[in-house]
Parts: C-alpha cells; sequence; structure tokens
C-alpha cells in the first residue's frame, strides 16, 4: 500500500518542479497552456449547456467592442502612468548616480558627470546638484544648468559655449580656460569665482 501513495508523491512533486522551471523559464508558455486550458473548458461547459445561441454571440460581439474601447482608455492611461514612473526613476538614478561622484577628481567622474547632466537635460531636468564637481576639460557645450548648485566645481578648461547658466550658483568655481562664448549668466552668482576674461568670449552677464 505505501508504493501507490509514494508514487502519487512522486508525481505529484515532479508536477510540482515541472510547474516551478516553466514559471521561472517559459512564463509566457505557462500562461498560454492556462489560457487553453481554461478556454476548452469553458467551451465544453457552455457547449454542454447549450448556451451557444444568436442571442449568446450578440453578448460577445456586445462585450468585445467594450473590451477595445477599455483596452484603448486603460492602455493609454497605464503606458501614461509607466512612462512617467520610469522617468522618475531614470531621473532619480541619474542623480544618485553624480552624487556618487561628487569629490572625485579624476577624468572617469568627469566622463559619468557630463553624461549624467545630458540624460537629466534631455529630461527636462536642469537644477542639479554639482557642488565640488570635477569637471575639467568638461564637453558642457549647449548644456542647460540653469539654477544648479555649482559651488566650487572645478570647470578648468571645460567647454561651456552656449551653454545656459542662468541662475546658477558658481560661488569659488574655477572657471580657468574654460570656453563661455556665447553661455548665458543672466543672474548667476559668481561671488569668488575664478575666471580668465579674455577666454569668456561674449557671454551675457548680469
Amino acid at each position: 500500500m505505501r508504493r501507490p501513495q509514494q508514487e502519487r508523491r512522486t508525481v505529484k512533486e515532479e508536477a510540482r518542479v515541472w510547474l516551478e522551471e516553466l514559471s521561472a523559464n517559459g512564463p509566457v508558455m505557462l500562461a498560454v497552456y492556462v489560457f487553453l486550458m481554461v478556454t476548452v473548458l469553458v467551451m465544453l461547459t457552455t457547449y454542454a449547456f447549450g448556451f451557444y445561441n444568436f442571442a449568446f454571440f450578440e453578448n460577445i460581439m456586445v462585450e468585445a467592442h467594450g473590451m477595445i474601447f477599455d483596452l484603448l482608455v486603460i492602455g493609454v492611461f497605464v503606458g501614461w502612468l509607466t512612462r512617467l514612473g520610469e522617468r522618475r526613476m531614470s531621473v532619480e538614478r541619474y542623480r544618485e548616480e553624480i552624487d556618487d561622484f561628487l569629490g572625485w577628481h579624476n577624468e572617469e567622474a568627469m566622463h559619468r558627470i557630463v553624461g549624467n547632466i545630458k540624460r537629466l537635460n534631455r529630461e527636462g531636468i536642469t537644477e542639479i546638484r554639482l557642488m565640488k564637481a570635477f569637471l575639467k576639460n568638461g564637453h558642457l557645450a549647449k548644456v542647460d544648468l540653469s539654477g544648479s548648485d555649482l559651488r566650487q566645481a572645478n570647470l578648468q578648461n571645460a567647454d561651456l559655449r552656449g551653454a545656459k547658466l542662468r541662475g546658477v550658483n558658481l560661488t569659488n568655481a574655477d572657471l580657468r580656460g574654460a570656453a563661455l562664448n556665447g553661455a548665458d549668466f543672466t543672474n548667476a552668482e559668481l561671488s569668488g569665482a575664478i575666471f580668465d576674461k579674455e577666454a569668456i568670449g561674449l557671454p551675457r552677464l548680469n
């Protein structure tokens, strides 16, 4: 009597393992299997009770049109929410990566920070915490850093041509040798900032 019980347990265990492997390695196939099983069960039950008639198919078509409308509305709404959530997560990740490299004084830190600044700009973000950032020789032409905190930042020989620096805080920042042609410094805080006047070009200063 113990052997049949052992065999049943073995079959049950194998089925459990198969389901676990399928759910982990082939979730789409598992969903297809479940869909086919439920479909067959529902269709057989409906046929057995004789529910397949004109009124049934009429209701099916009404439900189908309602489903299409629901998919359109819900799809657009869910897509918008998903995009909103993904954008927020991306912005937070870019900010965190910048924070991780603040205080580093090497070329890798500069490239990582510059890359994340441009990514944040593509997301419409301009106010960025860049205090003491190492941006020496950084290619920042036409970036928008309006309202950013660049106190004590190292911007030596940085390319800031055409950059938007409106309201930026550049207190004690080092801009020696930086290319600033066409940069907009409107309402920028430049107390203690170090830069070469001959390298400024024609920035808009206020």
